[in-house]
């Protein structure tokens, strides 16, 4: 028997034990051992997921009341409502499972209710799963969570240089996560990405650090278990990073450092789930894409599988843009305010790619203004435009996309320490800057920002 189902049986006699009405035989106690046991094995969970079952169903209600009758464990329509409903109490509205298991019921909606006070469990749930997947439409999901949904990970430097780490939800509510870290690091800079596992297809969230002359990487599994890679040395300084995934499984880190030099390094996801990745590089970016000039600033974006889209900022303020095409071909370095416009010295730039083939820039200039611009799939570039709405000049600026096709979300980072946030529609839409720690008052003072989907399923 495979170890995830070993793991669930465990959990059903377990459940029995604390009888507090976690019936194995209905939806609530097998929903309890699938997400539990996927939770410590999520790269075995492939064959069991039936989320997808209950959302392209006519959605019956197992939140309210079980299902009843022989063989309802085995029901993959009950099933996928139990496991979407668990998930969300964990993953969207934040209980630990600690919390959740504690608050045991007959009913996925008593145990809602015994956590949260409130008896709208399953009307808010499925106003939830309506708006994000709308009945009568394939969901398309493949994985038992997609949460949270719509969301964001940001994660920013506290000035003492310790990563700290925030959730923002579909609802637009912010909150802290757990440290997602090893204890001790402090950087200099930093990026991260969300990378779908090659195989599971779950989500895994990788970041990134420099110290000096070493690059540290780390990657938070859907468990929330933390794999650190052993420390990369590189003979300068490094100054700059940003990280994305241009195919399943892969990372790949943009650096600059203290000699002027631009580079990538790749980290290739094993074909098998016992091996270790590995990493390749540096490749000098300069040597395939011609020398802009001294870089001081560097990011990347992926808006295609095998196609990297990267931007470089040089010590004179001025801005590249260059292209690794799917065969490996470099285009040289273009000068991208000869086609955007000049809205003055740079030096901090982000870029995302919300739409296929399209890759948004956003730049922080010399006097803290914000810029945005626009790279179309035809190559055509958007004047850079600016926004305003914080009171302190902006030092640093990250963006990503979302789930939702089209948005993009942006955070800065204030002279005086404060995060902002603003998110710009698939209408071409901006909501005003928000202050992040109105929601989350510890999250200061930072000095700098990475933004990450939450989620790729």
């Amino acid at each position: 028997m495979p170890l995830l189902a070993t793991l669930a049986e465990l959990i059903e006699v377990f459940s029995a034990l604390q009888a507090k009405g976690w019936n194995c035989a209905s939806t609530n106690g097998e929903a309890l051992s699938r997400v539990l046991a996927m939770r410590q094995y999520p790269y075995m969970a492939f064959g069991y997921v039936t989320s997808a079952t209950w959302l392209d169903s006519t959605r019956p209600d197992y939140i309210t009341a079980n299902k009843a009758g022989s063989g309802a464990d085995a029901d993959d329509i009950s099933n996928g409502c139990g496991v979407l409903f668990l998930n969300w109490l964990a993953y969207e509205l934040g209980y630990s499972w600690r919390s959740i298991v504690q608050a045991g019921a007959t009913s996925l909606a008593q145990t809602y209710t015994n956590l949260t006070g409130r008896t709208d469990g399953a009307s808010r749930f499925f106003t939830v799963m309506q708006t994000r997947f709308p009945v009568g439409q394939p969901s398309q999901l493949k994985v038992d969570n997609p949460f949270p949904l719509l969301g964001m990970r940001l994660m920013y430097l506290h000035q003492d240089g310790s990563p700290m780490f925030l959730l923002r939800h579909y609802d637009g509510n912010w909150s802290a996560t757990p440290l997602l870290t090893k204890p001790g690091a402090h950087f200099s800079a930093i990026g991260c990405t969300a990378v779908t596992h090659r195989l599971s297809r779950l989500t895994e969230f990788h970041h990134c650090g420099i110290s000096n002359t070493t690059l540290l990487h780390q990657v938070v599994l859907p468990s929330d278990s933390i794999i650190a890679d052993a420390p990369i040395s590189f003979p300068h300084a490094l100054t700059s990073l940003s990280c994305t995934s241009d195919t399943p499984g892969n990372l790949v880190v943009a650096l600059s450092d203290s000699s002027g030099g631009a580079m990538l390094m790749t980290r290739w996801e094993p074909d098998r789930y016992d091996d270790i990745a590995t990493w390749s590089g540096p490749i000098d970016v300069k040597s395939s894409a011609g020398n802009p000039g001294s870089v001081s600033a560097i990011s990347c974006a992926s808006p295609a599988d095998n196609e990297l889209h990267v931007c470089a900022v040089t010590s004179d303020g001025n801005l590249w843009h260059t292209i690794r095409h799917p065969n490996g071909a470099w285009d040289a370095f273009g000068y991208v305010k000869g086609q955007t416009g000049n809205p003055g010295p740079i030096h901090a730039v982000a870029c995302a790619s919300p739409n296929p083939g399209e890759v948004h820039i956003c730049v922080i200039t010399s006097d803290g203004r914000f810029w945005h611009t626009i790279r179309h799939p035809n190559g055509a570039w958007d004047l850079f435009n600016t926004r305003s709405g914080f009171p302190s000049p902006a030092i640093a600026v990250g963006c990503t996309r979302t789930s939702l096709a089209g948005e993009l979300q942006v955070c800065i980072v204030g002279q005086d320490g404060s995060l902002w946030h603003a998110i710009r529609h698939p209408n071409g839409a901006w909501d005003p800057f928000g202050w992040v720690e109105g929601q989350v008052p510890d999250a200061t003072p930072a000095t700098a920002v990475a933004c990450a989907q939450a989620s790729l399923w």
